[in-house]
Order: C-alpha cells, then structure tokens, then sequence
C-alpha cells in the first residue's frame, strides 16, 4: 500500500506542480474573464457527469469485480462496464450537446458558447472512458503505468495549450481544444489495451449489480461537491470579495491534505481493499492500516499547517495572508474528512453503498444548515466552522457505522491522544513564530520532527512499530527493521517459496522441478509454482499463453500460477530475439507472463527458486532480483557451460557455447544460492567461480527434505 500510494502520490505532485507553473502562462495569453469562463465550463461538465452517475460506475466495478470466481468472469465484468458507461456516457453526451444552446444561455446568459460546451461535453465522454480503463488499471495494481500515463498526458495536454493558446492565439478554445484531443488519444489507446488483455465481452446479468451498487454513489458524489462548494455561494453575499479570496486561498492549502495524502492512498486501496477483506485476521490488518495512514495524514496536516506561513510570505503579497486559525481549521476539517473516509471504504466491503449515501446525504444537509447560521453571523471564520463541523461529524458516523459491521480493533483512545498532540505542536509552533525565514522553517522542522516521535510511541502500539519497521526493512532499512525484538513481536512473515518452472507437470516422477517442490513441502514450507504449464489439456506452444492468469490446482493438490496472456510488443520482440539472433529456443517469449505473476502475489517472506533449462526461469528471477530485491536460489541442474567430468559442452552450437558461458557466470555472480545434481557439478562450479564458491550446493533428486528446506531459511536470513 505505502509503495503504490507513494507512485500515486508522485501522479498527484506532478499534476499541482505543472498546474502551479501554467498559472503564468494562462494569465499571459488568457484574460481574467476568459480564465472564468474555463472553469464554468469545466464545473458544468463535471456537474452533469456527477448529477448522472457516470463517475460512480468506476467505485461499482472496483467492488464487482472482487466478488467474481474465474478469470472470464473478470474479464466480463470489467468489459460489460466499460461498454455501460460508453452508452450512458454516449446517451448523456448526446442530449448534452442537443441541449449546449440552452444551457449556455443559462450559464453565461449568451448562447455564444454553445460550441464550446459542445466540445466540452465531447471531452466528458471521453474522459468517463478513461476514467474506467483507469479503475481496471488501478484494481491490477499497475501503479507505474499509471504514473507513466498521467505524467505523459500532462505533458502533451501542455504542449497543445502552448500550441493552441500561445502559439495559435485559440484562448478558449485553445484550452478546451487540448482537453479534446488529449482524452480522445487517451481513451483510444487504454481502450486498445484493454481490450486485449479481457476482450470485449457483454453480460447483462452484471448491469442490476452494477446499477444498485452505484446509484446511491451518486447521491454521495453530489453531497461531497455541496459540501465543497457550497460556502461559496453563502459567502459571496456575505464577505467582500477580498476575504472570499483569502478564504479560497487558505482552502486551497487545506485541501493538499486530501489531493496529496488522502487522494493517494485512495487510488490504491479503494481498487483492492475487497481483495483482502474476509481472509483470516483481516480485521486487525486494516485497523493497523488506519492507524498507520491516521500516522501519515496528521503528520502531513501538521506539517502543511506550520509550514503554510512561510510559504504564503514567498507566494503571495500580504494582502493574501488568510487571518490566524482559519487555515489550522480547515486542515483540522480535512484530517476528520480523510479518517472518514477510510472508514465510509470499508461499508462498501458488504455492498452498504445506500448507507454510505445517505451519510454523505446528511452531511450536506447539516453542511447548509451551519453555512446558513454560521457565515452571516462569522463570515470566513462561520464557513470554516461549518466545514469542520460537517466532516467532524462526518467522520464520527462513519466510524461508529463500520464498528457496528465489522468490529475493527480499533483503539480509540489512541486516536483521542494523537488529535490532542497535533493541536499542542502547532500550538506550540505558532508559539514560537516571529523569525525569520530560514530560523522559523528550522523551528517548524523540529516541531513536526517532534510530533512523528512521540506520535510513535503515543498513538502506534509496540506491534505496530515494529511491523512498520518491518515494512520499511523491505524497502531499504532491513538492518534496523531485523530485531530480536521485532521478532517476538511476530512481524516476520513465513517462509515461502515461488518456484519458476517453465515445465512442471506435477504427475511426473523423475521431474527435478517436481522433485524440489515435494522435497519443500515435505519440510512444511509452501510452494507455488509460475509455470507454461504443460498439462494435460493445455497447449503445447505456450510462448505466447494462452491461458489467464490464475491459480490452477496440479495433480498433487500443488498450487500452479498461469502466467497472464497477452500480445504484448515486448513478447513479440522476445520471440523474434528468440528465433533470430538465440541459437536455441530459449522461450524468452514467457518473460513478460511470468514476472507478471510473480509480481501480482509478492507478500513478504517470498524465496525465488527458479530451475533450468529452458535460460528464461533465471532471468525472471535475475529481473525480480533486482527490481524487486527477492532473496534468490538458482537451480542449474547440471552447469550451462558443459558437462562437469566429460567436459562437453551443453549446447554445441559455438554462439551456443559462448552465451551459456556468460549467462551462467551471470547468475553465479547474482544469485544468493546456486544449487545443482552432484557433486562433481558443484566442485566444477566453485573451480569457474571461487569468489562465489559458498554459495554452490549440490542437492541431489534423494536428498533429504531438510537440506534444501534449510538452504531456503539461509538465503531468507543471511
């Protein structure tokens, strides 16, 4: 979760930091009323996307799709949502555009941009498009390609506004002509690659799932933009233009709690969150979730409050400057927001979408109402109130509502505690301003350094703190994180293994990749296996796999992953560097699928063991290896460069000879562990490669269970 939340989040900064430095562009080439008129015509497509349900058919389908058996039926129920939201969205687009005239006349008063909103709308099909293609990214857990595409479209939606606003003086229509293009080129090229990993398939029995579980959605997506929005309009006659500004202003710091952090975190666990609930203990890993995410939002909070000052002195004229409080109020109002909403997530786990509905529903009613006392009587200050009170309450119901569900163990007074030490260090930070800039940043440095020390201890139980350095540990502090502590504590995962096979048929006898998983499973250590799985019924040409991705179950009861399909570019490049350049066939083709499948189950305590031949099981695990920092037993079997006693070479072939030879000195070197069938293989590799001579072994087929089982415990904990 820390992982793909912090790619997620590097999405989200890319987008403020290129939306912050457009702001000079735009207010060079756009005049003020033209920049307005942009973000009318934005909120008015975002409105009837909201108003329409076309954003909420995305959060149905990260639920739906957790609830299916098989692989097909994934696949069809990703494929019947697309293909739903491209009729809604194609239906609403269509009487969008029919009735631009009008609405543009109540808009703007004018029916002078009835084309624009036309191209608007065009846009919005487009975008509800994506939108999906991206839930189905998220759920599969591709966080980087999901890095990769936002940070692409960003910068070609920038360059077309240079071309269109700057370059081609288009204003306006420069802006929404972009907008156009880019989610056009977007929603063509994840619909392509959609489709080739599910295939267009359509079932109609998913849409009364899809539509009962999203309908009330969209009365909780209008609540959350009321509650937004709303104080602007009670506050536009109530304040003078310039404190609506500092408030906006000071809003706009607030709400980076939610677009950083919260907005982050979401992204990921919303798309997978149903994939863990009901396993056994599950209860207690998300209340360790929360608090580990309650750690971070504070922490974040509290670092935007004391920071904010010295911020705005370099951003902004003085004039700007929002009062003092309002924006620790603010922020106080979005911590209670997020922590809200990750317990709102876990009704969705049994369906309880109408209730989640209703609370929002009645926390935009209660949000008017206290707009409606508070901000003729206390102006910015009443409108700050309101949205504290909305999402204390908001917050608070939704907690008491999931408990009554699913009984978290949960510790509240801990949360009780680390609420009252974020209002005593930005106490004592405000406290100590007045210096200058560089002494007041060391100061607040210290202040927030402060709160993430002793929140440790105040707020994270002992096996909280150690599971988190156990997390960490994976992630580059593994020396500070293996404590004898920590391991009474229970954070250490057991010991498993992931065997890569290209040829495992779990009936056969003789088989070494067999032979190695029996003799593991003997010892009680768990094996799986990625595999092309040749068995009975299944293909035989598996360069390309034409099977799902799934766990099949062997002869033997073993677990069998088959690597995902696909006509990817990169296992065509493969194949060709296979058939052309390789002497022999060395499968490269099955690369892509089997670190694939290795990727999708990673869980700590994982050991790879891959067996040769055919060359590609040690390259996955070498890529693993290093992009992924898996502890790694190769199993040559016998030596790739030759015979041992006769000295003959494996492969005869010369540019065979030549390849075998460096591709062996290469795993030697990588690997943790290399294990062969003699000794005579042994002794030949450790003569090759001295510097590595510990790490070779030889396990012959009746070696006892015990022997590769303590090898594995070894390369685990060296």
């Amino acid at each position: 979760m820390l992982q793909e939340s912090t790619i997620y989040l590097l999405g989200n900064v890319a987008s403020r930091v290129l939306g912050f430095l457009t702001i000079p562009f735009y207010s060079r080439f756009l005049s003020p009323a033209q920049y307005g008129l942009i973000e009318l015509v934005e909120l008015s497509t975002q409105t009837i996307a909201i108003s329409l349900g076309l954003q909420a058919i995305g959060a149905a389908l990260s639920r739906l799709f957790h609830d299916q058996q098989t692989p097909q039926d994934e696949q069809a129920v990703v494929s019947t949502s697309l293909i739903a939201t491209a009729v809604l969205s194609g239906l609403v687009t269509i009487a969008a555009v029919a009735g631009a005239g009008t609405l543009s006349q109540l808009v703007f008063h004018t029916q002078e941009w009835t084309g624009l909103l036309r191209a608007a709308f065009i846009a919005m099909f487009f975008s509800n498009m994506v939108e999906v293609v991206l839930v189905y990214e998220r759920i599969r857990a591709h966080a980087k390609f999901f890095l990769y595409y936002t940070l692409t479209t960003l910068l070609v939606n920038l360059a077309l506004n240079i071309l269109f606003i700057g370059v081609l003086d288009a204003g306006v229509w420069g802006f929404v002509s972009s907008k156009l293009v880019t989610t056009a080129a977007s929603c063509l090229y994840l619909a392509f690659r959609m489709r080739r990993d599910v295939g267009w398939h359509w079932r109609s029995l998913y849409v009364p799932e899809l539509v009962r579980f999203g309908a009330p959605l969209i009365l909780s997506s209008l609540s959350y933009f009321a509650i937004h929005f709303s104080d602007r309009f009670f506050l536009s006659s109530a304040v003078s233009l310039a404190e609506l500004g500092r408030y906006a202003l000071a809003y706009r710091f607030a709400i980076l709690v939610s677009a950083l952090v919260g907005d982050s975190f979401a992204k990921s666990w919303n798309a997978t969150l149903y994939r863990y609930a009901g396993r056994e203990g599950w209860q207690a890993q998300f209340a360790r979730i929360a608090s580990y995410f309650t750690y971070v939002v504070f922490a974040t909070g509290l670092a935007i409050a004391v920071f904010s000052p010295e911020l705005l002195r370099v951003m902004v004229p003085p004039d700007y400057f929002p009062p003092p409080l309002l924006l620790p109020i603010l922020i106080a109002s979005y911590l209670a927001r997020e922590i809200g909403d990750f317990f709102r997530s876990l009704l969705l786990i049994n369906k309880r979408s109408m209730r989640v509905g209703q609370i929002a529903f009645g926390g935009a009613l209660l949000n008017l109402v206290a707009n409606l006392l508070l901000i003729p009587a206390y102006g910015i200050y009443g409108a700050a109130a309101a949205t504290l009170l909305t999402w204390l309450v908001y917050m608070l119901v939704c907690w008491v509502v999931s408990n009554r569900e699913h009984r978290l163990p949960i510790q509240t007074l801990a949360y009780v505690r680390i609420a009252a030490l974020v209002i005593g260090c930005y106490a004592l930070s405000a406290l100590t301003r007045g210096h200058g800039f560089v002494p007041q940043v060391t100061l607040d440095t210290l202040v927030v350094t402060v709160f993430c020390l002793v929140a440790l201890r105040v707020f994270l139980t002992a096996d909280e703190r150690y599971g988190a350095l156990a997390m960490l540990g994976g992630m580059g502090l593994w020396l500070a994180a293996r404590t004898a502590s920590a391991q009474r504590e229970g954070w250490a995962a057991p010991a498993s293994v992931m065997m890569l096979a290209y040829r495992y048929q779990p009936a056969a006898a003789a088989g070494r990749p067999e032979h190695l998983a029996r003799q593991l499973r003997s010892a009680g250590i768990e094996v799986s296996v990625v595999t092309a799985a040749q068995a009975p019924g299944m293909p035989a040409d598996l360069g390309v796999i034409p099977a799902p991705c799934a766990w099949a179950s062997g002869s033997d009861g073993a677990p069998v992953a088959l690597a995902p399909p696909g006509r990817r570019f990169s296992t065509a490049v493969l194949r060709v560097i296979d058939r052309l350049v390789l002497p022999y066939d060395d499968r490269l083709a099955w690369f892509p699928h089997a670190y694939e499948a290795v990727v999708l189950r990673l869980r700590p305590g994982l050991v790879l063991l891959s067996v040769h031949p055919p060359t590609v099981s040690h390259l996955v695990a070498l890529a693993l290896k290093h992009r992924r920092g898996l502890p790694w037993v190769a199993d040559f079997r016998d030596p790739a460069s030759g015979d041992p006693v006769s000295g003959d070479p494996a492969r005869p072939v010369k540019r065979a000879r030549l390849l075998d030879a460096a591709f062996e000195r290469i795993i030697v070197e990588h690997a943790d562990a290399v294990i062969v069938t003699t000794q005579a293989a042994a002794a030949a590799l450790r003569t090759r490669y001295p510097a590595a001579a510990e790490k070779v072994h030889a396990i012959p087929v009746d070696a006892e269970p015990g022997m590769l089982a303590r090898l594995v415990d070894r390369v685990r904990n060296p």
